[in-house]
Formats: structure tokens, sequence, C-alpha cells
């Protein structure tokens, strides 16, 4: 995994900066922990010998602060240059000036999540006692995360040793400004849901579906909280109630309405009503006007069985509604397709040998800027395998998959056990990595990961996004989508 400069900051935002930073960070008044982690992040990404000589210097100022923060981040700066023992005796120090600081907060609570011998029921025991001892009105609000994420730990826990009734103390015991956490409710309800106890869900969710009536927003949570609940009435039995709930739900929001989950729970719905035709449609709908969903197409296959009475073909069904989903596709993407000329490259493959753009006239090619530290990139790889395997035989097409932005020493091991354990057969290519002036990433603008970058035979860039879905179905029609745009318009 990729070094970190500061908790999970960088890694969540997979970004990186080139500005210069001031030294002395942690003396300058008009910068919060969001502004100096910015900075910071700003001279780890240059990764040149100046710059990892300014961060010692920043790091060497916050680990003499009264600031438990800067303490933390001047451990995490250490640690990224290179200098294990200065980062050892700043860390070492933090937990003696701050027993009862986040970093103790946070070493205790590990403790007792992490303890493989303790029941559910111990560790809840152990977790109260941490509640008085951490309690959360001693942190301030930047801080205060920890405690919703340990109740959703330990809860999943109870769920899994079928301890439901004790569920209700850990919400109660999170509750927000509301005094409801519906975060904590949907974590828990979503739980349970898989384990089929819909009963329980039910016990959860309804009372918070009541509290939401009564207050006047539209957080994207309590449009969840309401899906979820209408699914579980669903699959209770209680079809009806669950249908009117989501169809309420389009009426007022149809953007919220149509998430993937309440159009199968609808589907769903319709079809335990008898109403196997609106089940179909609503999930075929979906599919041709909002997006590409494997989990939709898998609900799909059974009803047009069931429609069929077994006999009908759903691989030539398929294969027909693919065709009217890439006409979609194609239309949604033409309007941002560009025509700027990709800047070349030559780079080694893990055989050694050097790739380069030039080598690549006369193909469309996609480049795939990623890291084995970025999540977002790692579950996107499933689809791009998918897209990789549509045009393998064909010439005209070629994957490049570019690691970039990896400070670790061993990164070409990293990268050769990653991509074996997973049976990908990308081509992968390794991009600059200490001279971040000189990298491929920087060549083409790059300010997150995963971007990919669709370069049509002539060398232009078509198309250029950074961003990445779970969803491998999705992410392979979307780079078909583009793919045969770039044929389409080749010559334009």
């Amino acid at each position: 995994m990729k070094k970190s400069i500061i908790w999970g900051v960088i890694l969540a935002i997979c970004v990186a900066f080139a500005a210069p930073v001031q030294a002395q960070l942690a003396k300058r008044t008009d910068l919060d922990m969001k502004d100096i982690t910015a900075e910071i992040n700003k001279l780890a990404q240059k990764g040149d010998a100046e710059s990892k000589a300014q961060m010692a210097k920043e790091a060497l100022a916050f680990s003499k602060t009264n600031n438990e923060q800067y303490r933390m981040l001047a451990v995490s700066i250490y640690r990224f240059v290179g200098d294990t023992e200065a980062a050892d005796k700043v860390n070492e120090g933090i937990l003696k000036k701050f027993p009862k600081g986040i970093k103790a907060r946070g070493e205790a609570l590990t403790a007792i999540l992490g303890n493989k011998e303790s029941s559910a029921l111990e560790k809840e025991v152990a977790y109260q006692a941490w509640l008085k001892k951490f309690p959360s009105a001693s942190f301030d609000e930047n801080n205060q995360s920890i405690y919703t994420q340990a109740a959703t730990s330990l809860g999943r826990e109870l769920i899994n040793e079928n301890h439901f009734d004790h569920l209700g103390a850990l919400i109660e015991g999170t509750a927000g400004a509301s005094g409801t956490n519906y975060t904590l409710i949907s974590s828990f309800a979503s739980e349970l849901v898989k384990k089929e106890k819909y009963g329980e869900a039910l016990r959860l969710l309804e009372p918070a579906y009541q509290q939401i009536g009564k207050e006047e927003n539209e957080l994207g949570i309590h449009r969840t909280v309401t899906g979820q609940y209408a699914n579980a009435l669903i699959e209770s039995g209680q079809a009806e109630k669950g249908i009117a709930l989501i169809e309420g739900m389009a009426a007022t929001n149809p953007s919220a309405a149509a998430s993937v989950s309440n159009t199968i729970a609808l589907s769903k719905g319709y079809a335990k009503t008898g109403r196997t035709f609106d089940a179909f449609h609503t999930l075929e709908s979906y599919l041709l006007n909002r997006e590409v969903s494997g989990q939709v197409i898998d609900e799909m296959k059974g009803l047009y069985s069931t429609m069929n009475n077994g006999k009908g073909d759903f691989t030539a069904y398929k294969a027909d509604l693919d065709k009217k989903i890439l006409t979609s596709l194609k239309e949604k993407h033409k309007a941002s397709m560009v025509k700027n000329e990709a800047p070349g490259f030559r780079l080694r493959n893990m055989k050694g040998d050097f790739v380069s753009l030039e080598d690549m006239k006369g193909k469309i090619v996609v480049l795939d800027f990623w890291a084995t530290w970025c999540g977002p990139c790692i579950v996107s790889f499933p689809g791009m395998q998918l897209a990789v395997n549509k045009y393998a035989d064909d010439p005209e097409v070629e994957f490049l998959f570019i690691d970039t932005w990896q400070s670790e020493e061993n990164y070409v091991e990293l990268v050769t056990n990653f991509i074996a354990e997973n049976k990908y057969t990308f081509h992968v290519l390794y991009d600059e990595m200490k001279e971040r002036d000189k990298a491929t990433v920087t060549a083409y603008g790059v300010r997150g990961i995963p971007t990919k970058v669709f370069i049509d035979k002539e060398g232009f860039i078509r198309f250029q996004s950074a961003g990445g879905y779970s969803d491998a179905e999705l992410v392979m029609t979307e780079v078909v989508a583009k793919i045969e745009l770039i044929r389409e318009a080749q010559g334009d």
C-alpha cells in the first residue's frame, strides 16, 4: 500500500499537486488542518530531494508543538521521507503527552475490536468502557467519525452472532443532532437484509422512517433509509406498502427513487404481486435510460425465464439489449469528445521492454493510469478486464495500464504480485516515479487516479476522465462505447 502522509486523506483523494509550499507551516495561523495537509501533499507528490528536505523541516516544526494532530502529522512525514528513527521518537512521545488523546483513543479501540478471542458481547462491554474513557465531547467535530465507525464494526459482529436486541443501544449511543444516527441504522439494516432478517431490519427502519417524515431536509442518507425500508417491507411480505413507498419517492424525487437498489426492490415488489411484465420493464428501462448495472441484468435473467415459461433465450435478448444500450451510451458520450494531441511517452513494461506511443500509431489506445494503493483503480479492474477480453483479438485496439505515483522502492514487485494474484492480462507500463515532472502522468495533466485516456489512431486524445466504478458491466460498456465512437469519428 502507498505510504500516506496523514491518516487516510491521501488515499481517499488519490490526487497529485505541484505548487511550492512555505516553511514552518505549524506557525501559520491562516491555515487549518485540511489546508496544511494539502500543502504537505504538494511536496509529497513532487517526490524530489529538495521537496523531501522541505518536508523534513516541516516535520521537525510540527513535532515541537503542543498539538497532537501536528505531532501525528510529523510522524507520517518522517516515515514518508524515510527517517524512521525520528518518526519512532516522535510517535513514542505522543501517548505520554496525550494519554487521552486521538492516538490513545484509536489504539484502545483497535485493541478492543481487533481481539479475536473476545465474543461480540465481551467487546460490547469493553466498548462501553472505552466510551466513558474517551467521551466524544472531548474531541472536536473533525475527530468524531470514529464513534460511528466503532459502533458500525461492533454492530456487525453482534449481528453475526444474532444479538439483534443490542443494536438499539449502539444507535442511541451515537445519536446525531436530530437524535437519530441514520448512517448507523442504514448500515445495520443492510447487514440484516443480507442475512434475510427482514423483521429485524424493519424494527430499526420503521421508527427511522417515521422520524424522517418529521424532518424537512433531503439528505441522501434519508433517501437511502426510505429505500431500505421499502425493500424490507417488500421482502417481508408487505409488497404493496413497499411499492407505494418507492412510487411515492419517484413522484417527488425521481433521481432518488431510481437508484439501483430501489429499482431492484420495486421490480421485486411488482413480481411478488403478479406484475411480472412491470417488474421486467422496470429493470429494462433502468438499463436503457439510467446506467448499466450487472445487478440489474442478473435480476432480469430470472424474470425473463418466468415470462417465457423457461423457454426464452436470454442470451439472444441480452445481445439485442446490449446494442440498444451501446447506442444510448454513445449518444451520451459523443458530446464530451475532444481532439487534443497526445503527449508521447516511452516506458518499460513488465518484461523490461520499452513501449512508446509512437509504436501504437494506427491503433486506438486506451491508457489507464493507476497504482496498487488506489482503491478506485482496483475496484474498476474487473470491468477493465472484461473490456480487454472483448478486444483481445482486435488488432486495432491496445490497452496500456500505466502504473504511477508509487512511492515504494519495491513497486515493481508489488505490481507484479498484484497482477499475478488477480490473474489480470493487462499490459502494464511503469511510469517515472522519482522525477514527477518527467512522468507521463504529469504530461497528461492527470490530477487524480484512476484516469482513463482514449487516443485515436492518429495520436489525438478523444476522451479523458477520472474515476472508477465497481460495477464491471458499467465499466466495460462505457469503455466499449468510447472506443466505438472513436472508430466512427476517425478522420473527423
